[in-house]
């Protein structure tokens, strides 16, 4: 006989644990934690490729620096296709690119994939190779301003005009949002 596996789960916090002592199959207590909505996102830290351990490591920095946006992977579902974030009926996807060096030249380049619909783009970037999240620069990106072929990729390097146009400090990210959220309040945006 198994164990409800939303209580174990509250009580020790950890996925693999609540599986273990559930005796359910992982993705049937996947399904069950979801429906619950008792899934946190650190689960998706511990237990994700390094790519989403990553991306989910941008969205919580995101919700720290703008900590009264609403985390639509809670409200709505966990990993929303469209984006993560709500704030004052702006959505926002968060992004992370790892710095690249494809080419023989020392360009420094990064990727963000964009599918989806969305209000902004927050995309934290590596500084430098290896440093991950470390002091990450910041690009607030508005998604109309964009423009992407058919892959749904923005590429850019570091002396490209997103790049330059849309770098902001972590401390300018609420200031920003709220010019934009007053914009949309009035229906200019």
């Amino acid at each position: 006989m198994t164990k409800d596996v939303v209580e174990i789960y509250k009580q020790c916090g950890n996925f693999r644990e609540a599986v273990r002592r559930s005796g359910l199959p992982a993705y049937v207590a996947h399904i069950k934690l979801i429906g619950s909505g008792v899934l946190k996102l650190g689960d998706r830290v511990r237990y994700g490729s390094k790519a989403s351990i990553l991306g989910a490591k941008a969205e919580e920095l995101f919700a720290k620096y703008v900590p009264t946006a609403i985390d639509a992977n809670k409200l709505y579902r966990m990993n929303n296709p469209g984006f993560d974030f709500e704030y004052k009926g702006l959505t926002i996807d968060v992004k992370y690119s790892s710095l690249r060096n494809k080419s023989k030249a020392p360009r420094r380049q990064y990727s963000v994939r964009c599918k989806g619909d969305r209000d902004f783009i927050v995309a934290f970037l590596e500084r430098e190779p290896g440093s991950e999240l470390e002091e990450p620069i910041i690009l607030l990106i508005p998604y109309g301003m964009l423009s992407f072929s058919a892959e749904d990729t923005l590429h850019f390097i570091e002396s490209s005009e997103i790049f330059l146009t849309y770098q902001v400090l972590p401390e300018q990210l609420i200031e920003i949002l709220e010019d934009y959220a007053s914009l949309k309040e009035q229906g200019l945006i």
